[in-house]
């Protein structure tokens, strides 16, 4: 074989290869593939649209798309793509959160571009006496595929709980109807990670860590930060160190110890709590 054809193979070999080679979807497809119709697009059609090797041919599945996807009850065909984009530009407006999360990612969000308004919403920004965190009830008196309102329930509604536990704007669904009929309980949350500020807050019972006469002597003073996980029972069962000189260590774990906290509550259940907590140590003056 001679060099040149040789090389004559090789060019071939790349045009054909640089040929099969799909170009990347553009990024207005892909923002309404992952991002627009994210909730309601199936997988044999998301499968289809990421088959398409032109824009004409991305388009035309488009335009198609809303002429026979299956609109929401209330909702005429000709008018889908219309309220689609009013729900999201309304999750957008309404749902984002203060860490940077767009409406439309967040659980409440979803549900409302899913399900629209809901009929009703009770509404706790400061929690209350079943729970320390802010939390919203959705209500809908029907959502298709649900039905109505679940029998031992609520006969009248479908009702959907979302809890705000980072206490950043991002509140999570705590509560679906077709999780448990106990409509007190979602197993999937059993810990919460709680500022220490807010934490604070809960302490029933402190006791004061025990000079180390070591430490005293050595004339050592400062601050001990540690990582408490608290039980249910508002007692804590571990400590781990994060900062502090090891001469005050000890003592400061031995006084945590015996903290006891006001439980923190979800939906009326106990949960542990992970949360940071100082213990300073401070010579009396001369």
């Amino acid at each position: 074989m001679t060099r040149s054809t040789l090389v004559f193979i090789v060019s071939l070999m790349t045009v054909t290869t640089a040929c099969n080679r799909r170009a990347p979807t553009p990024a207005r497809y892909t923002k309404w593939l992952n991002e627009d119709v994210v909730y309601i697009i199936n997988d044999r059609l998301r499968a289809e649209f990421l088959s398409l090797k032109t824009d004409e041919q991305r388009d035309k599945f488009i335009d198609q798309f809303w002429r026979v996807c299956e609109p929401p009850p209330g909702v005429l065909q000709r008018n889908l793509k219309a309220e689609h984009y009013r729900r999201l530009a309304f999750a957008n407006a309404h749902f984002g959160t203060t860490s940077g999360t767009p409406g439309w990612k967040t659980d409440r969000g979803r549900s409302y571009i899913l399900w629209g308004p809901p009929d009703e919403i009770s509404s706790y920004p400061h929690g209350d006496k079943d729970s320390v965190f802010p939390y919203e009830w959705w209500r809908y008196r029907h959502i298709d595929g649900m039905g109505e309102g679940i029998e031992g329930i609520d006969d009248d509604f479908l009702e959907f709980r979302f809890t705000d536990l980072a206490r950043n704007g991002e509140y999570r669904l705590t509560y679906d109807p077709r999780w448990y009929h106990d409509r007190y309980w979602n197993p999937l949350v059993t810990r919460v990670r709680v500022a220490p500020a807010n934490q604070e807050r809960n302490l029933i019972t402190k006791v004061d860590p025990i000079y180390p006469p070591e430490a005293m002597t050595s004339h050592v003073q400062g601050r001990v930060r540690l990582t408490v996980e608290i039980g249910k029972d508002g007692r804590v069962f571990n400590i781990r160190l994060i900062s502090g000189d090891p001469r005050l260590v000890m003592a400061a774990s031995d006084a945590v110890r015996q903290w006891v906290y006001k439980p923190v509550l979800m939906n009326g259940y106990p949960l542990e709590v992970v949360t940071e907590v100082d213990v300073n140590f401070s010579l009396p003056a001369k």
